[in-house]
């Protein structure tokens, strides 16, 4: 540091300080690290931020001490507050490399900085501080105990549980509430038992409340549907709200044990009038979330008084979509008080929204009413709309099981409709009429969807294609009608047929692909090369990969110049893994180099299909690691993953730290592909995590195929979840 800069940053004129701080290289002296520590108290929030990011870049062996010496507050003066909040930023920017001086200020003489250092420790949020933290809960002063509370709730880890429930047993009361919502924060079930016993005291039942719907244990669920009936209408919100986010945990939950849950019948057998009344009353609610809760909730009533209510709200954009979802999860109450508001009501697009309930509810009342609608409008929105419910593959089979039971009341008159509709002079009922007659009939509506491929229309044409494709394997002369289309006039045509054709095996499509990928329309273009690739990995022949390889170096060469061309280069991508040979590596190698992020991840990606140039690929791969963009990062580990890249395992576990929880999942998964066992114990914590469980399941699974003995150690697991999830991934279950 020159003299010149040094009397710049002495400047009483904040610009010249300011633009002395951003013109500095990192300094690497103590004196010139601690001339900039004494800065964090100047009076410019502008010249604070830019020490402290300087600072963080420094010597951390050098920079860490000084800035714990900063924690202290001293004078409560405005310079000395300051100084203190800069000290605390910058120890956080700095991250882990200041742990370990920061535990050791966890035993400090002074409680300010004792609390201090277990902010920012939290701040931090790396496991690595849990046990300096947990020691520090037996701290003398009750204010360094709630900031390390505080510390904990944001380190899920499940060494933090039982300590925390000791204090709901023996602490300070001012200390319990902090405590309730840090045990919610962690989401351990083990601390399920402890505050369903403090529930009992009505000072902490809205933030145990809470807390059992962050943890998302079933056995929460008495408690807080006792505090639906609170008379306490804040409680009550929170409960609605707990009970929502309950429900979401313990469907990924049950979705991975491949259980049916229980939690609906239970909130239905619980559901009293007063509890109904009080939800229905949260309809009227300002805040959204709220509204949203109550809502679900409702429909999980299954009472037709709850669906009359629901429907009140249909016409709210903001809800109408989870009113939807809750009248189907009513069932058939739903059905009477929908049929109502469908013949109380003149707007269309509410009756379009009534109509999409009735096809999912399905079935024979459901099958009555839109047959009714169907016969007595003449609007086309609305016959539009019916003859799309009338395709769902419910209402398809009930038509086909009447057809053979004479007299066939609903197939008759579903027949007879559908003849009207299919010479309509509006295209998308053509196209709907179309649709339902492919499905109702299959390959007895062949011809019909052969002439429909010639209709005036292309939505029409587009639909009658799509059909077509269930019929290759039996009706090969389909091959040359859809080769026909590829020279149709609308590209929409073209596009659906190359995307059809990808799926027959006949060989005449393999040229007919090729030849379109000169076409003019991009899309097309995108099309050929997806159908390329479908059929590709279903005809993988030397020949076949050959062609198609040259043919797709040229379109990157000639056809991908322009960044707009990234969804060329993507498509391309991934139909270059069904090329395995030296000459597609080399293209993918070069195309995640790509300025585009998505291209980057695509080839990435694909390189995964590569397992016998692995030991090529892993050394070009380790860079991407540490690319800008987190989906490279995520596509780099799973590809790692796919190549069984074991000597990689320290790395991969290196990006456990990264930001993103997307390649957190992957680093997850990938350590089970890679059988890496060291990370047992890594991934059975993981279990318990709220968001990274299925990850670590799925880590865990492939894991126990190659060292069961080392998983199955772990069965007896003291967390009822973790316990739950490898007894199910065990089979033992």
């Amino acid at each position: 540091m020159t003299e010149e800069i040094y009397h710049a940053l002495q400047s009483t004129d904040e610009d010249t300080r300011l633009r002395a701080i951003v013109d500095l290289e990192t300094p690497s002296t103590s004196e010139e690290i601690a001339t900039l520590v004494n800065m964090l108290s100047d009076k410019s929030w502008r010249v604070r931020k830019a020490v402290v990011r300087i600072l963080a870049q420094t010597n951390v062996n050098i920079v860490v001490p000084l800035l714990i010496r900063a924690l202290s507050v001293g004078n409560p003066g405005i310079q000395n507050v300051r100084f203190h909040n800069s000290a605390i930023e910058c120890l956080t920017m700095i991250g882990t490399p200041a742990i370990p001086d920061l535990t050791l200020a966890l035993n400090d003489e002074e409680k300010n900085v004792r609390i201090a250092a277990a902010n920012v420790l939290g701040a931090i949020r790396h496991h690595d501080a849990c046990d300096a933290l947990i020691e520090t809960l037996h701290d003398s002063n009750v204010n360094v105990r709630y900031a390390v509370v505080e510390a904990l709730a944001k380190i899920p880890s499940q060494k933090s549980v039982i300590p925390l429930t000791n204090i709901l047993e023996q602490d300070d009361e001012w200390l319990k509430l902090p405590t309730i919502s840090a045990l919610g924060h962690i989401g351990d079930y083990r601390a399920t038992p402890h505050l369903m016993q403090i529930a009992e005291q009505p000072l902490y039942l809205q933030t145990v409340v809470e807390a059992l719907g962050n943890i998302g244990d079933e056995r929460g669920i008495p408690c807080i549907i006792r505090a639906l009936s609170s008379s306490d209408r804040e409680i009550r919100k929170s409960a609605v709200l707990s009970l929502k986010t309950m429900a979401r945990k313990l469907d990924k939950l049950h979705e991975i044990v491949q259980r049916p849950p229980t939690y609906k019948a239970l909130f239905r057998s619980a559901c009293t009038d007063p509890m109904l009344q009080y939800l229905i009353e949260f309809l009227e609610e300002k805040d959204v979330n709220l509204i949203l809760a109550a809502i679900e909730l409702l429909g999980w009533s299954g009472c037709q008084e709850a669906a009359y209510s629901l429907l009140e709200k249909l016409g709210d954009e903001q809800v109408s979509e989870a009113v939807i979802s809750a009248l189907i999860e009513i069932g058939e109450n739903a059905i009477a008080p929908l049929a109502d508001a469908y013949e109380q009501t003149y707007n269309i697009e509410k009756k379009l929204l009534l109509i999409d309930c009735l096809r999912e509810l399905d079935g024979i009342q459901a099958l009555q009413l839109l047959l009714r609608y169907l016969q007595e409008t003449d609007e086309e929105l609305l016959i539009y709309g019916i003859l799309q419910a009338l395709t769902h593959e419910t209402f398809i089979t009930l038509f086909q099981e009447d057809r053979k039971t004479p007299p066939s009341p609903y197939f008759t008159i579903v027949q007879n409709i559908y003849a009207q509709y299919l010479e309509s002079s509006h295209p998308l009922i053509r196209a709907e009429a179309i649709s339902f007659w492919g499905h109702l009939f299959g390959a007895e509506a062949l011809d019909m969807l052969l002439n429909a491929t010639k209709d005036i229309d292309p939505a029409v044409r587009v639909k009658a294609i799509k059909l077509m494709e269930q019929f290759f394997a039996s009706h090969s002369e389909l091959t040359h009608q859809l080769i026909v289309l590829l020279s149709d006039d609308h590209p929409s045509i073209r596009k659906q047929a190359a995307c059809t054709l990808g799926n027959t095996t006949d060989p005449d499509a393999f040229p007919a692909l090729l030849l379109i990928l000169d076409d003019s329309n991009p899309t097309v273009r995108r099309a050929a090369v997806l159908g390329i690739g479908t059929f590709l990995s279903h005809n993988p022949q030397e020949p076949y990969c050959t062609e198609a390889l040259q043919r797709l170096t040229d379109v990157l060469e000639y056809r991908c110049r322009r960044y707009e061309d990234g969804l060329l280069k993507i498509e391309t991508c991934n139909t270059l893994q069904y090329i395995r040979s030296e000459k597609s590596k080399e293209l993918l190698v070069q195309l995640a180099h790509d300025v585009d992020f998505d291209v980057r991840k695509s080839a990435i990606f694909a390189l995964g299909s590569f397992r016998e140039y692995a030991a090529s690929l892993i050394g070009v791969l380790h860079p991407f690691l540490r690319d800008a963009h987190w989906s490279v990062r995520e596509a780099t580990v799973t590809t790692l993953g796919l190549l069984y890249a074991q000597e990689m395992e320290q790395d991969i576990l290196k990006m456990l730290e990264d930001p993103d929880i997307t390649v957190q999942k992957a680093v997850l998964v990938t350590l089970g592909r890679i059988r890496a066992v060291h990370a047992i114990p890594i991934l059975i914590e993981y279990l318990a995590h709220d968001t990274l469980d299925y990850a670590a399941y799925q880590g865990l699974k492939q894991l126990a195929a190659y060292h069961p003995d080392e998983v199955t150690a772990y069965s007896s697991h003291e967390n009822p979840k973790v316990y739950l999830l490898l007894n199910h991934l065990l089979g033992k279950d």
